[in-house]
């Protein structure tokens, strides 16, 4: 599958990309009220609702890399 990298995207090429989307939104699944939502375009590219990205920025002591979160989450 080809990788999608934005053509403004900087960085090395096995980083990271994350692209906010206030539209990125699933059903709650008690209430059907939208909640934030985020979406893998492919393996290293992320699209997420801005609050999921506040939300992990501001309450973290240091920026966690992906595989972190995903290690810890198992």
């Amino acid at each position: 599958m080809p990788l999608y990298r934005h053509p403004e995207a900087t960085g090395a090429a096995d980083e990271l990309t994350v692209i906010e989307d206030p539209q990125m939104t699933v059903a709650d699944s008690d209430t059907g009220l939208p909640q934030p939502g985020y979406a893998f375009i492919d393996p290293l590219t992320i699209k997420a609702h801005p609050l999921i990205i506040d939300a992990l920025v501001d309450r973290a002591e240091r920026v966690w890399s992906l595989d972190e979160l995903l290690a810890a989450a198992a």
